[in-house]
């Protein structure tokens, strides 16, 4: 217990600042308008990727997953607090709880082997993708030359909530 309370106390030191929902209106003004924009955009081709490059080779019953159709929607995620920490000038590092009740739609057609599903392709359908958990940006190393940074790295912070809707077949599994 005596290494989480000096843990904490670590990190606080690092804060340079904490900023609760009214402080993050802006952002989340920006993240409204670039999650129609582009953001969205960006969600959709990185869940396609996921889906089509996952490895089923773990998966007796499975020889692969292909994408039909991924639709982000128009709700984007909701910014709920942030903290932003001093790591020095060549770097920003900061941590932002997010909340995403998403209007998010993947259709998959599950490609089958083995006995029980031969050949067979099955629709998965997984809607209403739900998140709730931090998010770690960190933008390093700053540069004097556009855009201004090398790098820009997001990592979940701990295990997030997450919760779905799916459908195999047309029948719901889960909600």
């Amino acid at each position: 217990a005596a290494e989480s309370v000096t843990a904490l106390k670590l990190e606080q030191e690092l804060y340079a600042a904490v900023v609760g929902q009214p402080g993050l209106v802006a952002l989340q003004y920006a993240i409204d308008r670039l999650f129609k924009k582009s953001l969205g955009k960006i969600v959709e081709e990185s869940v396609r990727g996921a889906v089509d490059d996952f490895d089923t080779s773990t998966i007796s019953q499975v020889r692969k997953l292909a994408t039909k159709a991924v639709k982000s929607g128009d709700v984007p995620p909701r910014l709920v607090a942030a903290r932003v920490y001093d790591v020095g000038p060549d770097a920003l590092a900061f941590d932002t709880d997010v909340v995403w009740e998403s209007e998010l739609a993947v259709d998959i057609d599950l490609y089958g082997k083995g006995r029980v599903l031969g050949l067979a392709k099955v629709p998965v359908s997984l809607r209403k993708i739900r998140f709730a958990g931090t998010l770690r940006v960190v933008v390093a190393p700053l540069t004097d030359v556009p855009p201004g940074y090398g790098a820009l790295l997001i990592s979940v912070v701990d295990k997030p909530a997450v919760a779905l809707d799916v459908k195999v077949a047309g029948g719901k599994i889960t909600s």
